[in-house]
């Protein structure tokens, strides 16, 4: 915490030039074997063999692994030592760029990285040399990747893209091979539209290994207007999705009911999604896209829910998973109250769905992880101070560079949000100053309280929270001095889009803040959900069991959804309480003497 708040971006040192062939073969060296050679390579001086060999002993510290148990390669290393950041490792900033730069020349000397490029081809060049440097840097890595490989710009293909994502993750320490290349394909496209010199090929979405789920465009137009149908249906302005509170007639149960209660938008998108889901999945087991015309086509024949449950049940090795899960319960919803199939035929799809439904909702254990790394005494401390710490920054930059500084103080007064009051995430970015902050004098003052309506919220549970002290101040500071830098004249929303107009922020903008924020200063990139993770567990860990105090600070419908997350996350809490009992009675026991033994 040092010098606070580094730039974020990549250091441009940890990227490689990107040539040779993807199909050379590499000989696998263990950690284990790097160090030994560095340690015998006389043509160096002790010094930098010991900065050399320090460097390695850092990468094995991040792959939290003895050194002959990691491989030494770009793939196998970037998640834990390249990606990693120096608030992980508990060194400077600067050492980390050292020990990267060390790791990278080992790579180098060892054959595991591509060599420095050739020089761009004639038709390359020639394509690029019109754009301004910031345009053209993104194309120019993957130019000498083409060239190297011989393949012009008009001959290039989506293929060759997978192969640049291959070639960038396996032979360069790139830190995000699959950002780079979403981002050069949407670049790219852009060319491709609005460039006349630029090759018409498009690339197609970027797909990840397995996945099958088709953009919506690609099913039939009937297809695409029912799914608008039932949307409609689900926001209320149709009849499907849920029975009246005053119908007991069991009888009447499968019918279609108007007067349900319409769902949020976020789930209404996410229905339409399970079903597409479902969809795509009987497209990749070969029925006919042409053959999916209504909604009801996924359940008639009622096979087809089957097959296509069964299909993403085999795809995650037989395994329960949230896709199929959620499709199944889609399937079921569309199978009783909008087809309206027989009861039986229901209860095969229910019986099916049973068998691909994901266990009692409870924490992910790589979100249990990311929160034992986060609550560990040295970086808890670094986390509830992280707040004042970004808006000093904010503070000290705001003379020189006003975008950057407000961005600083965006993230202290979100961070002091999520500490404190660790609301979801659409609440979060939904907060409006003439809505939702109260201050008992609306023209003077610190905002008091974070009041959101029941029907703002996702369990329609109305939110009245106390701002604390210090998360007031941090508000006041970003409002006063920083907010105007992104919302324009008019927007009334706490966190305004970057100039749109009446727009917040986008969901996936706060959550790259807060993520780049805490990853850079702790070393533990949490995303604005886990802070209701850490909170939970925080307040167990002082108080185990109190679990109805927790349902209500996080706004849990029913207890069991807390009890279903939180049961035992203080268990480590209860541990170190009955330790200190047992260490306590002993102090008072006293063993009982033992007989002497009688002499023979």
């Amino acid at each position: 915490m040092n010098a606070l708040p580094p730039d974020l971006a990549p250091d441009e040192g940890t990227h490689s030039s990107t040539t040779t062939s993807t199909d050379n073969p590499i000989t696998p060296v263990s950690l284990a074997d790097a160090l030994a050679r560095v340690r015998g390579w006389t043509q160096f001086d002790d010094h930098r063999r010991a900065d050399l060999v320090s460097a390695l002993n850092l990468v094995a510290k991040g792959m939290e692994l003895p050194a002959d148990a990691v491989a030494f390669s770009p793939a196998a290393i970037r998640g834990k030592f390249i990606t990693r950041s120096a608030a992980w490792f508990n060194v400077s900033a600067g050492r980390l760029r050292n020990a990267r730069s060390a790791v990278n020349f080992v790579l180098h000397a060892l054959g595991l990285v591509a060599e420095e490029a050739s020089p761009m081809s004639a038709a390359w060049a020639g394509l690029l040399d019109p754009l301004d440097n910031k345009t053209r840097l993104p194309f120019s890595r993957f130019a000498r990747f083409c060239t190297e490989q011989q393949i012009e710009p008009l001959d290039v293909t989506d293929d060759h893209l997978e192969f640049f994502e291959a070639f960038l993750t396996e032979r360069t320490i790139c830190p995000t091979p699959r950002k780079f290349v979403s981002q050069l394909r949407g670049r790219w496209n852009h060319q491709s539209k609005n460039n006349p010199a630029w090759p018409r090929h498009q690339f197609e979405p970027l797909r990840t290994k397995g996945q099958f789920i088709l953009p919506l465009d690609r099913f039939t137009p009937t297809f695409q207007a029912d799914l608008d149908r039932f949307a409609a249906c689900l926001a209320g302005n149709g009849a499907i999705s849920g029975q009246s509170a005053w119908d007991d007639d069991e009888e009447d149960s499968e019918q279609p009911l108007t007067n349900h209660r319409p769902l949020r938008k976020s789930s209404i998108e996410s229905r339409c999604r399970h079903l597409r889901t479902a969809a795509s999945a009987l497209v990749a087991l070969g029925t006919p896209i042409t053959e999916l015309n209504t909604l009801s086509d996924l359940v008639q024949p009622v096979t087809r829910a089957r097959d296509a449950l069964k299909f993403m049940h085999n795809l995650k090795g037989g395994k329960p998973s949230a896709p199929a899960s959620h499709a199944s319960e889609a399937l079921v919803m569309l199978a009783k109250h909008d087809v309206r199939l027989p009861a039986a035929e229901v209860e095969r799809i229910k019986r099916w769905a049973r068998t691909v439904a994901l266990p009692p909702a409870r924490m992910t254990e790589k979100n249990e992880a990311l929160v034992k790394q986060a609550v560990s005494p040295a970086r808890a401390a670094k986390l509830y101070a992280l707040p004042k710490l970004l808006m000093q920054a904010a503070y000290r930059e705001r003379p020189n560079n006003p975008k950057r500084a407000a961005s600083y103080a965006l993230r202290a007064a979100s961070l002091g949000i999520l500490l404190y009051l660790p609301i979801r995430l659409a609440n979060l970015i939904g907060l409006r100053l003439d809505k939702h902050l109260w201050k008992p004098d609306s023209k003077q003052g610190r905002y008091e309280a974070i009041v959101i309506p029941a029907e703002e919220t996702k369990n329609r549970r109305r939110i009245d929270l106390p701002i604390p002290a210090g998360t007031a101040t941090l508000l006041e500071q970003w409002n006063k001095d920083f907010r105007g830098e992104f919302g324009g004249k008019g927007n009334l929303h706490l966190f305004p889009g970057q100039d749109r107009a009446e727009a917040s922020i986008t969901p996936q903008g706060m959550r790259d803040a807060i993520k780049d924020a805490t990853k850079e200063h702790i070393g533990v990139a949490l995303n604005p959900h886990s802070f209701r993770h850490v909170a939970a567990n925080q307040f167990l860990a002082s108080c185990p069991g109190h679990y109805e105090e927790v349902r209500q600070f996080l706004g849990h419908a029913s207890i069991k959804t807390t009890t279903d997350f939180y049961a035992g996350i203080e268990q480590g809490a209860s541990a170190r309480r009955f330790d200190g009992i047992i260490t306590v009675k002993q102090r008072h026991l006293r063993p009982a003497k033992q007989p002497k033994r009688s002499k023979p």
